[in-house]
């Protein structure tokens, strides 16, 4: 079954269908399935990711570059480094292991939760990042679902022909609308993303210095306040121009 896509400019584009009647059972599964269909070989047809080119043309670089696990300065991942860095600074770390061992243990012990708030945040990343991506296909499959249940009781003389014109109309009639809904959907994803970093920061944050502070609640020189590095943290996305606050 091919099913391809012809002129990406403005979200435009024409579909290519194949005109073998062969191919009515597939396209047949295909609407059945919410426009995705796998063969018995594992040939795989998509018709809401065909859909989505369009945008995941425009969209991708960013994309990628901001979810990137290494440190670029426009990734979230990145951009955690820093704040950890920032936090409690090297040079702290080195001065307080000879001047006050007791205030050394408690930097090293934040450090360490800093660390490991990375490691897991990095993992709930990379499953919100899949869901982001995908977002932008599952839009159009939404937008689309009631024209697949149409075509799927289309049965008779011709109907392949009609299928074929069913969802091409559909698709034309409704593209403008359908982008417009992706776009949407993808950024609550991006701001779901957002309030979580920011809850977990603060709420991990606040957790580990209260338990290092405590243990010493006379000495509370030399340790960061956690709502002015949220702050800072807030200030320095902005200034990369990564919208994560």
């Amino acid at each position: 079954m091919n099913v391809g896509v012809d002129g990406v400019k403005d979200n435009t584009y024409t579909l290519k269908w194949c005109n073998n009647r062969g191919h009515y059972k597939t396209l047949k599964a295909l609407c059945k399935n919410d426009g995705y269909y796998r063969s018995g070989k594992g040939v795989v047809v998509d018709l809401n990711y065909t859909l989505s080119q369009p945008m995941y043309k425009r969209m991708n670089d960013v994309f990628l570059e901001m979810f990137r696990t290494g440190g670029s300065r426009i990734s979230i991942n990145g951009c955690l480094a820093r704040f950890q860095e920032n936090f409690i600074k090297e040079d702290d770390l080195i001065y307080n292991r000879t001047k006050n061992k007791e205030k050394y243990l408690r930097l090293v012990y934040i450090r360490t939760e800093q660390r490991k708030l990375h490691r897991n945040l990095e993992k709930k990343i990379l499953k919100r990042k899949k869901l982001i991506y995908n977002s932008v296909s599952d839009s159009i499959r939404d937008t689309m679902m009631p024209t697949y249940e149409e075509c799927a009781a289309i049965h008779g003389k011709d109907a392949l022909l009609k299928l074929q014109e069913k969802l091409e109309s559909a698709i034309v009639k409704s593209k403008n609308g359908m982008f417009r809904e992706s776009m949407k959907k993808i950024l609550v994803e991006f701001s779901d993303l957002q309030k979580y970093l920011v809850t977990e920061i603060k709420t991990q944050m606040t957790t580990s210095l209260r338990l290092a502070l405590n243990q010493i609640p006379e000495d509370l020189t030399g340790l960061p306040d956690v709502s002015e590095e949220m702050e800072t943290m807030k200030r320095s996305c902005d200034s990369l121009g990564l919208k994560i606050f």
